[in-house]
């Protein structure tokens, strides 16, 4: 087996894979397994460091709950009251019945004054030890710390309880407890026998303990920083070196509670991680066993993928260079089957690459342009029949000479520069310039040019194809000629225009001064005649058929007076000479309903509804449209009339709109004039009758201000009932 070959790399590979596995998979249960340890050790240490927290709690309560009780007893309040010692000491023999952990008793008067002991001593006041000073003025039982007592002439700790008589204090009872009697009864409570238990009182100073090789007893733990934390009041665990023996420790606290003490429960990490050792042995056994296994499968692996591969490198080389027929013969569904089929497709493909390669060299041969090929220094290395067809030179006169041989002497420059941008990397295309044929004779040729590239991207010369286009130049030149000549003709042309527009503009100022001057002299002469006939029927008495004669010419020339003011407007519509502005609709109409409301010898009824307020973008001449449309209801009906207007705000199309209804219950409009209403009659045809060019000029003001305006009938089918108009604006939002 060659070390080099891939049967011995994929062994390699495998043994590697698979020891990576065990040791990534390994030390991945190493850590779940240390972390789980942890976890166990230390959920397992708080629940007994609170177990004995509240154990402690109890052993102390059910002491201080006893000498509560006595010592609120009416007989003890007397004994201490009058010192009767007789009395105290029937008290203090019953107490010590009742509570066997009392080491002794001793009952004092309120100023620390010794009143009674149970086992005497030199001390005659209780003021010598700190914690006494803590009982004044408290009105309840108080557990010390660990002290030093002369009575004892060891430590101990103690319960004192106030002696009340009502709310006076008299005194206290202090019963005194061994701490060896506190150690007993812990020490039966089960914990785990690895972990060290540890009592302290609020002075850090060790009640109980049971790790006395290493501990001295009632020794002061306060500087250890899990001591700190449970004098704090916390409760948790941590590991910490920082312990009474300086080794890593797994440590569990938690307070009595109302004590001010704590419960320590210490587990050496060491001994909670022994587990540990046992699963590296495991590890180390599957380990060896993997790699075992991953040697015998290694090798038939290997083989199974190598096999074929030599298999396929024996049939390449035996194939020689230019038959592309031979192909292997191996069939597998995996990456070496994938393989050989691509050795086979890859002959495939050099086969229909040569092929291809033929076709490409048959169309460069048959074409009718020029292609050729040169090298970096212009000499000719290939030279297709389009070439000799467009510069008349053989392929054998000209391949291995000078490009120049085609280039006029006037452009060998440009040839250089054509070359130096090739070996740039640059290209050249539909470059128009001249050729010489052998004959001598110049030619328009469209070049485009490439560079030639080996297989290393290395630029190795160029290759050209060249278009005769001669005769499409001479094409250009005839098309350039006669586009001058048209240039020409069009500067001609509209000069001629500019002049007939000048005089066109010259016209039309001159109209519109006649139209002027024709509107104000007509319209003053139309007031005269207008003055003289008013006065005319207010002077003369006249019958009925007078009156309706010499009114006649009245309203013929209103409606004249009316003819001149609607052109006006049109002009001013046309020539935008009115400014828009926001305008309120409803506002605009209550200055126009009056106006139409009182007629001379009609009954007009104006009904306005405008619920809501709306603005639309328009000018003064919106006033037209709405009085134009009531003047014509009035003027072509008789007799009573009946005028509805409703305003409102409307959505249509997604756009808001202020619509106006205008309806009157006149005569109507027949349905084969409604659509004619709106059309300004061509020259020669008659007008609807009576309308001039009212209804037109309110259809142009309505397109003006970007509305919409249709004609219906009042009551849908019958025209003679009525005609209704409807208006729509654009409305506007006014801030």
């Amino acid at each position: 087996m060659r070390l080099k070959s891939i049967r011995t790399r994929t062994m390699a590979l495998l043994i590697l894979i698979s020891l990576l596995t065990v040791l990534v998979l390994g030390g991945i249960w190493l850590y779940q397994s240390q972390k789980n340890i942890k976890n166990n050790v230390e959920l397992s240490s708080l629940q007994d460091a609170r177990f004995v927290a509240n154990y402690v709690y109890m052993y102390t309560e059910n002491i201080s709950t006893t000498v509560d009780v006595v010592s609120t007893d009416y007989e003890t309040v007397k004994g201490v009251r009058e010192k009767n010692i007789s009395i105290l000491e029937r008290i203090a023999e019953n107490l010590y019945m009742n509570v066997p952990q009392v080491r002794f008793i001793q009952i004092v008067d309120v100023d620390g004054n010794i009143i009674y002991t149970t086992k005497p001593a030199d001390i005659k006041n209780l003021n010598v030890y700190d914690w006494f000073k803590d009982t004044e003025n408290k009105n309840v039982s108080i557990v010390t710390g660990l002290y030093y007592s002369y009575v004892e002439d060891d430590y101990v700790f103690a319960i004192a309880s106030p002696v009340k008589e009502k709310d006076d204090i008299l005194g206290h009872m202090v019963v005194t407890v061994l701490p060896a009697m506190l150690q007993d009864s812990i020490q039966s409570q089960k914990i785990d026998p690895k972990s060290n238990l540890f009592l302290v009182d609020n002075n850090g100073r060790i009640i109980s303990h049971d790790n006395k090789t290493y501990v001295e007893t009632h020794a002061d733990f306060s500087p250890y920083l899990p001591v700190q934390n449970v004098l704090r009041g916390e409760e948790g665990v941590i590991e910490t070196s920082n312990t009474f023996d300086e080794q890593l420790r797994i440590v569990a606290y938690s307070p009595v509670p109302e004590n001010f003490w704590g419960i320590l429960i210490s587990t050496p990490v060491y001994i909670a991680y022994e587990q540990l050792t046992k699963e590296l042995e495991l590890i180390f056994k599957v380990l060896l066993l993997f790699i075992a296994g991953i040697l015998l499968f290694g090798y038939q692996f290997s083989k199974y993928l190598t096999d074929p591969i030599i298999s396929l490198s024996d049939t390449m080389r035996k194939s020689p260079k230019t038959n592309y027929t031979v192909k292997t013969d191996i069939s597998r569904d995996d990456e070496i089957g994938d393989l050989a089929n691509t050795f086979n497709n890859m002959i495939s493909e050099i086969k229909t690459r040569e092929e291809r390669l033929r076709v490409l060299a048959s169309i460069v041969e048959s074409s009718d342009d020029a292609i050729i090929s040169e090298d970096m220094d212009g000499i000719v290395t290939s030279w297709n029949r389009g070439a000799e067809k467009i510069y008349g030179f053989r392929a054998d006169e000209i391949i291995g000479n000078s490009i120049f041989m085609i280039i006029p002497p006037g452009l060998k420059d440009e040839t250089a520069k054509i070359l130096e941008t090739i070996k740039n990397g640059g290209h050249i295309e539909h470059y128009e310039t001249v050729r010489k044929r052998k004959d001598g004779k110049e030619l328009f040729v469209s070049l485009t040019i490439s560079p030639i590239m080996d297989s290393d991207g290395n630029i190795i010369g160029a290759s050209a194809i060249a278009r005769d286009i001669t005769e499409s130049k001479r094409a250009e030149e005839s098309i350039r000629k006669a586009r001058d000549e048209l240039e020409i003709r069009v500067q001609e042309r509209t000069s001629e225009l500019k002049i007939a527009n000048e005089e066109l503009k010259e016209a039309k100022a001159q109209a519109e001064l006649y139209l002027d001057l024709m509107c104000h002299d007509i319209n003053n002469m139309n007031q005269i005649g207008m003055g003289f006939i008013e006065l005319a029927l207010n002077t003369l008495h006249l019958d009925d058929y007078g009156k309706e004669l010499i009114s006649k010419p009245l309203v013929a020339l209103e409606s004249s007076r009316d003819l001149i003011n609607n052109v006006k407007k049109l002009r001013q519509v046309k020539d935008k000479s009115v400014r828009f502005h926001p305008i309120e609709v409803c506002q605009m109409m209550e200055e126009i309903v009056p106006r139409y409301s009182e007629i001379i010898n009609r009954d007009i009824t104006i009904d306005k509804k405008c619920p809501s307020v709306c603005y639309v973008n328009a000018n003064d001449l919106l006033y037209d449209v709405f009085s134009n449309v009531l003047g014509n209801s009035i003027k072509h009906s008789k007799g009573g009339l009946i005028i509805r207007i409703v305003i409102d705000q409307i959505t249509m199309e997604e756009k808001e709109f202020c619509m106006v209804s205008i309806e009157d219950n006149g005569p109507g409009i027949p349905d084969e004039l409604k659509d004619k209403l709106f059309t300004l009659y061509p020259k020669g045809k008659p007008r609807v009758s009576g309308k001039g060019l009212g209804i037109y000029l309110i259809k142009t003001l309505v397109d003006d201000f970007g509305g919409k305006i249709s004609i219906e009938d009042r009551v849908p089918g019958d025209h003679t009932k009525g005609v209704r108009f409807i208006i729509f604006i654009p409305s506007i939002k006014i801030e």
